[in-house]
Order: C-alpha cells, then structure tokens, then sequence
C-alpha cells in the first residue's frame, strides 16, 4: 500500500515510517515545509491528487506540549483540530483513508476505572480538550477514519519521559516524580506495528486504544527505566523520591488516571512487550 504521512519525523513517525517501509509499503512523508498540514490548500492538493494516489492517510502530526497548549492554544487548535479536519476531508475526497493519533488525555481521570473507547471523555486543560475536538473534526469530515488513542509514548527520536530521566541519572540529578497519576507507558516500537496491524486488516472505521501492556503511575514508570538502566549500563542511579502531584505543579493539569483498555483493537492486534521489555529495548538505542 502507499501512504501519505504526515509528522513523519516526530515522536512516533521516526519509528513509523520505518516500520512500514519495512512491512514493505510506499511511504511518502513530506516534511511540514514541504506540506502544511495547517494549511488547507496542502490538504487540497492531496485531495484532488496532486501529491499521486494513496490508500491511507497516517496524520502524526500534532502539537504535544501539554503545558505550552495553556499559553498557545491558538498554535494547538490549528494543529490538532483544523489539521486534522481539513485531511479528513481530504482523505474522503482522494479515495483513501485516514488514520487519525489522538491521547489518553481525552479522559479527566476522575474514574477509578480504566477507559474505554465508548466511555464519556472530559478533558481537564487545553491540549485534551483540542485533541478532543480533533476526534470530533475527524469524523464528522469522513466517517471512514480511524482514530487512534495512544497513551504516555515514550521512545527514542525525541525527549520524552525516559529520555529525560536518564539524562537526569547521567546528570547525578536527584529526582521527584509524582506518584498519583496512573496511565499505560507505550513504546513508539510497538504502537507502530499495532497501527500497522490496524491498517493492513482495513480495520473497521471509529476509535481505538493503542497502548502498552503495563498500567502503572508516574513513579512506578520511573523505576522501570531505573531497572533497564542499571541492567544496561550498571551504573548506579540519584535518589529519586514519589511525592504527590500537588508537590509539583504543572501549567497544565494532567488526569489522575488516564488508563486506557485495549480489549476492542485486539481484533486486530495487541500489545505484546511488557515495559520492561520495551525499556531494555529504548536503552539499547539510547547508547
């Protein structure tokens, strides 16, 4: 299959793109010079089949700074809610079909239970709520889309949480993480061939939880890269100490419990690395 892919250098396209070449599939992933996903007339000329003719539309792009969504919400909206829109509709005009990221951070966390794909979501700050609209900007613009909730990604192309923790170790920066917020680590690896699954079966259209193996909280996360760190390079670790999320604030509020169920995608695919695993694996390409 051809795809059109956009965000093919962040987080997840860094290991995407490759996947899929691998899988082996035509991969056209214009960089955001090349083709503004913010401007509607890039997403015209992919609809009208100027850019050739694609299958699948893979939108990775997106803005991700949850903390930065509070003061540039205008930078956030154009990105993860007109963006994804205007492919939408450019999707359902070129005859292909999109695949559309969304987050966790849909949910509130106000249930003690972990999420469903059908349960009510009730984002608490800016970058939830524009990934929500960008749900709802999706399917009312071609209901053939398929949107992918993903939680807590982590890999190696970008800083992120364990990225950021082993340089604080190499740092000898001692460490608080809170330890009142639970979610489903997921590694870039992995999220990329369960996407892959989804679209090679033409999974049927609507909203899926793509994530991990493991629900754990922040701290508990921690001590699983803590684990990989000291199995890969021996070296001991700073002291790190759990203390609750009102000892560190943040900008943005993040959901006390954004764990996600993965029962509706396993029709098609599953998680397969627990995060040990997947941590020994990121380690493994951090050296």
């Amino acid at each position: 299959m051809r795809f059109l892919v956009t965000g093919g250098s962040g987080l997840l396209g860094a290991d995407f793109v490759p996947a899929a070449k691998g899988r082996g599939h035509e991969v056209v992933a214009p960089s955001s010079s090349e083709f503004d996903v913010t401007d509607p007339l890039s997403a015209a000329r992919f609809g009208a089949g100027e850019l050739g003719r694609f299958e699948w539309c893979v939108n990775l792009a997106a803005y991700t700074n949850v903390d930065g969504a509070e003061t540039h919400e205008r930078e956030a909206t154009e990105l993860n809610v007109l963006a994804p829109g205007y492919l939408a509709s450019a999707s359902l005009a070129a005859g292909a079909r999109l695949l559309h990221i969304s987050t966790d951070y849909v949910f509130g966390g106000g249930s003690a239970e972990a999420y469903a794909e059908d349960d009510p979501i009730a984002p608490i700050q800016k970058y939830g709520q524009t990934k929500a609209d960008g749900e709802t900007s999706v399917l009312q613009a071609n209901q053939a889309s398929v949107i992918a909730r993903v939680s807590w990604l982590f890999g190696p192309s970008k800083r992120c949480f364990p990225v950021g923790l082993v340089e604080s170790f190499k740092a000898g920066k001692s460490l608080r993480i809170v330890d009142d917020q639970w979610g489903v680590p997921s590694y870039t690896e992995e999220v990329s061939r369960m996407l892959l699954d989804l679209i090679e079966a033409e999974a049927a259209p609507g909203i899926y939880h793509v994530a991990g193996s493991d629900a754990v909280n922040r701290f508990q996360y921690a001590e699983a890269v803590v684990r990989a760190y000291g199995r890969a390079t021996g070296g001991a670790v700073p002291e790190m100490t759990p203390v609750p999320s009102s000892e560190f604030p943040t900008p943005a509020r993040r959901p006390a419990n954004s764990v996600i169920l993965t029962e509706k995608v396993r029709a098609y695919t599953a998680p397969h690395m627990r995060i040990d695993e997947a941590m020994d694996r990121l380690l493994v390409r951090l050296a």
